[in-house]
């Protein structure tokens, strides 16, 4: 779903929408790192870290770094249902994602750090779209690929328990797109252990960030309570990501942490500090605090019953520049003994 290509009428420019809207409630997360809760059933102690879009790679509309040097390979479909010829729109996403799990099958590395065998702790095929979808994908589908990768380890797929007529059709159809997308690709039918480990790294996200969707309005409730510090600047900031995202797509690009936060602090968006960074500015300011209070008696000279404080040219030079912008003074205080 590139957003260079040309045609595919009012559907398909509805869809690049969605992705630009996905790709922006992605870097809410990235921003907001330990605020938000990770999707995807990643390990809660790592937080988003990039985001790519429109990439070279077979799942190619978004990537998305994790701080553990995982990978979310992610395709975007904004209405899509159950499909089982492997041109149709689901068939074609289970494609891409085969493709993409035997295409660095047994990398270990390479020039990019996200070419390399997939790895079902940290790593993720992600599907998300949106709950105009069929219940059969929003719904069924997720339910019968957890039970799949619930399995033990000694258990045939086959094995899988199916609670109605529905699983059995998604299931049967989930394993036979899996299988000819694999025999398109290598000419030979999967094995059971190969179906399992590509389900492994499958998820289904179901996200409504269309406009004033249930989704798009968690994002700027999170953008007001961890991003943003000006909580009344939310609707600008997430138009503001939409086109960062847009801007990311057309030019096959992406950004990280720093790079997102410069980008959205060019468009006039006023930004807390980042959330990692919170714990050491505190202690920061309380060190300064007590250095202060240590300090303010020996900023002055008893005179009587009065006190005067001594004006020095420093203090007017570094109150300016404070005023203008960041500055960190270093150097050793200077204290002259009484008998000198």
């Amino acid at each position: 779903m590139s957003t260079t290509r040309t045609g595919g009428g009012a559907a398909t420019q509805v869809g690049i929408h969605y992705q630009n809207r996905v790709a922006a409630w992605i870097v809410v997360s990235i921003l907001s790192e330990q605020d938000s809760a990770l999707p995807w059933d990643l390990p809660n102690n790592v937080t988003l870290k990039f985001i790519r879009c429109e990439t070279e790679q077979f799942v190619d509309d978004l990537l998305v770094g994790t701080s553990d040097g995982g990978h979310v390979f992610i395709q975007v479909k904004h209405q899509l249902s159950l499909g089982e010829e492997i041109k149709s729109p689901l068939g074609s996403t289970i494609n891409q994602f085969v493709q993409q799990f035997l295409a660095y099958e047994n990398e270990i590395a390479s020039k990019r750090p996200w070419e390399r065998s997939l790895d079902a702790a940290r790593d993720r095929l992600v599907l998300i779209t949106s709950s105009g979808s069929s219940a059969s994908i929003r719904e069924d589908l997720p339910s019968v690929l957890a039970k799949i990768r619930d399995l033990p380890a000694d258990q045939s797929i086959s094995d899988v328990v199916l609670n109605s007529n529905k699983h059995e059709d998604v299931f049967h159809k989930i394993i036979k797109l899996i299988q000819d997308a694999w025999y398109k690709d290598r000419k030979i039918t999967p094995t059971d252990k190969q179906i399992r480990d590509i389900i492994k790294l499958i998820r289904i996200q179901v996200l409504d960030v269309d406009a004033d969707g249930r989704d798009e309005l968690q994002a700027k409730d999170r953008l007001r309570s961890s991003i943003l510090s000006q909580p009344t600047q939310a609707d600008t900031a997430w138009s503001s990501l939409i086109q960062i995202c847009t801007d990311l797509a057309v030019n096959q690009s992406g950004g990280d942490q720093p790079i997102l936060q410069r980008r959205l602090s060019n468009n006039g968006i006023s930004l807390k500090s980042i959330p990692s960074y919170q714990a050491d500015i505190n202690r920061l300011r309380d060190y300064s605090r007590t250095t202060i209070d240590k300090w303010v008696d020996p900023a002055k000279i008893q005179v009587g019953n009065q006190y005067v404080k001594i004006d020095r040219q420093v203090t007017s030079v570094l109150k300016a520049a404070a005023q203008q912008e960041s500055l960190l003074v270093v150097g050793e205080q200077q204290v002259k003994s009484q008998n000198t």
